[in-house]
């Protein structure tokens, strides 16, 4: 049969940024493989590692799938090597800059549920030290004998994984898979059945005999079920990856590392951002801006907005966060998604500094690069130019509003680490004019570790940015904060309410002048440091309330 044309095919490769692990093996095609120690685990592992092939062309690399994959038997250096063909996931690799483990049964032989759920417990226990971020992206692969272990243990303990791919293999009935788990099974119906189940799935499409499953109330919880067994497993993986294993990670946001083992809650599904194949692209670009540096940003552009009208565009700048590239604030904090939803245009700028050497953005480079975007992209309307930003990002995000207060129509700052102390307040002071606010958005989270919540009275406390955007949207903020007035913001918010927020909760409010609302805050329950993708929608919402001229710098508020 011919081996069937991933629809990624033409996607952007996806990365992982960072060379951090317990030991780091070279490309199997060009060198010995040797077994990985790993404490605990008991057994050999073998570690396909294509990090090397990052570059910033790429996506976001602390989301890259990676791979831990249960063989059909014990297998030695070649047997792993030839297994790596089998599935046709060297290029795979290549192409997500990513990892793949191949770990053989304890006993050297075949599989026991208690010594190899151990041994699996012990891998997970340990791969918070070989992630970048936390258990983000890990799929597990499962062939023939690996894959009948793979879904009568593993499937019961999966609450962290990001899919489950079987290929062969059987499983028991008494087996009640942990849910949601979205997986794609071959060759055994029975196994689809009891996913299907512990995910709460219905049937939404067939095609050639295949048939995808979701949960109505959470399409990420997604099965796909191929009975035939006729797909090789090359194939098989490639549809894997289409229908099920691209289409969701599953991050830990509480702050911390954590041990799966021990942690079984925590995990939600997110969706994967979909980019390329006529949806979302991403295109970096490097420029000088007018100087004798370089800058680059990445410019996510919905198929949409390619034939929309003159001046009809919103455009978001977004800013990550310290050590991270570009892409992270806009694949992690859900602002891929969207923008497709609403059609709007998103750079994200190098504003840090990277290993790549490019020049970091301050506020004038950003002015000179919406300028630069408003004339490439005639369908950008310069009245709704937002700004958001992730940890240092949202500190840039929330300063450069107050130091060029026209520049953005409103900004957002999510997890910013400070405020701006007496200086802000007084720069913001002194750039308030009647009718030219702009509103502001702030998010933290409640278990963040640097401690931004509750707010302090220290000149660094994040209650500083709130009082210098009081001061520049005409808002009286008390100086010292009132923790019995609001336990986490220290000032009494309008329609202060506790709301859900993806899968946590959120206490959020509003602070208005008489023209209306300026300024929300929001404190989210659970949320470590960490960007955090439901809050897009929300952040959005607000933005939406505002428009700016872009020649008087008047503000206008739009009734929603």
């Amino acid at each position: 049969m011919k081996r069937r044309t991933s629809r990624w095919a033409g996607s952007i490769a996806i990365g992982a940024l960072l060379a951090a692990g317990l030991t780091s093996q070279a490309s199997a095609a060009e060198s010995d493989l040797e077994p990985v120690a790993f404490p605990g685990v008991g057994t050999d592992v073998w570690l396909f590692d294509e990090r090397d092939a990052y570059d910033f062309t790429k996506r976001e690399p602390t989301i890259a799938p990676r791979y831990l994959i249960y063989p059909d038997r014990a297998v030695d250096a070649e047997g792993a090597k030839q297994l790596i063909e089998e599935l046709g996931i060297g290029d795979h690799l290549t192409e997500y800059a990513t990892r793949a483990w191949i770990i053989n049964p304890t006993n050297g032989v075949d599989y026991h549920a208690e010594a190899d759920l151990a041994s699996y417990f012990s891998f997970m226990s340990l791969l918070p030290t070989l992630a970048d971020h936390q258990h983000t992206n890990l799929k597990v692969i499962g062939v023939g004998d690996g894959a009948t272990f793979v879904n009568n243990v593993v499937s019961q303990n999966s609450w962290s994984l990001a899919g489950i791919f079987t290929y062969g293999g059987k499983m028991s009935p008494s087996v009640t898979p942990y849910g949601p788990s979205p997986a794609y099974i071959h060759g055994d119906a029975r196994a689809g059945k009891q996913y299907v189940a512990a995910n709460g799935a219905v049937p939404v499409s067939r095609e050639r005999g295949v048939t995808v499953f979701a949960n109505p109330e959470e399409p990420l919880a997604r099965v796909v079920v191929d009975p035939s067994g006729n797909e090789s497993l090359a194939e098989a993986f490639d549809a894997a990856w289409d229908d099920v294993l691209s289409h969701v990670y599953r991050p830990h946001f509480p702050r911390g590392r954590v041990d799966p083992a021990v942690t079984r809650e925590g995990f939600p599904l997110i969706a994967y951002p979909r980019i390329g194949e006529g949806a979302v692209t991403q295109t970096p670009v490097t420029d000088p801006l007018g100087t004798d540096s370089e800058y680059m940003w990445q410019e996510y552009i919905p198929a949409s907005v390619h034939d929309a009208e003159p001046g009809s565009v919103p455009l978001l700048v977004a800013m990550h966060g310290t050590t991270d590239m570009p892409q992270h604030i806009a694949e992690r904090g859900g602002w891929v998604e969207q923008i497709a939803e609403v059609g709007a245009m998103m750079v994200s700028v190098e504003n840090q500094g990277t290993r790549f050497g490019f020049a970091n953005f301050d506020g004038p480079a950003t002015e000179r690069l919406v300028a630069l975007l408003a004339e490439k992209y005639p369908q950008i309307d310069t009245s709704r130019v937002y700004a958001t930003g992730f940890s240092l990002g949202g500190a840039n995000s929330q300063s450069w509003g107050i130091a060029h207060p026209t520049l953005f129509t409103a900004v957002s700052g999510v997890g910013a680490p400070f405020g701006g102390g007496d200086a802000q307040i007084a720069q913001a002071a002194a750039a308030a004019k009647p009718n030219q606010e702009v509103p502001f958005y702030m998010l933290q989270g409640v278990e963040d570790g640097i401690r931004q919540l509750p707010v302090t009275a220290s000149s660094r406390s994040v209650y500083t940015t709130i009082r210098a955007y009081g001061a520049l949207n005409g808002v009286d903020v008390p100086v010292t904060p009132d923790l019995a007035a609001n336990a986490y913001y220290g000032i009494a918010l309008d329609d202060q309410r506790w709301e859900t927020m993806g899968t946590n909760e959120a206490l959020v409010g509003t602070l208005s002048n008489d023209r209306g609302v300026v300024i929300k805050l929001a404190a989210v329950d659970g949320l470590g440091h960490v960007s955090f993708a439901p809050s897009a929608a929300d952040i959005w919402e607000f933005f939406e309330g505002y428009r700016r001229d872009a020649a008087t710098g008047e503000l206008y508020f739009v009734e929603q």
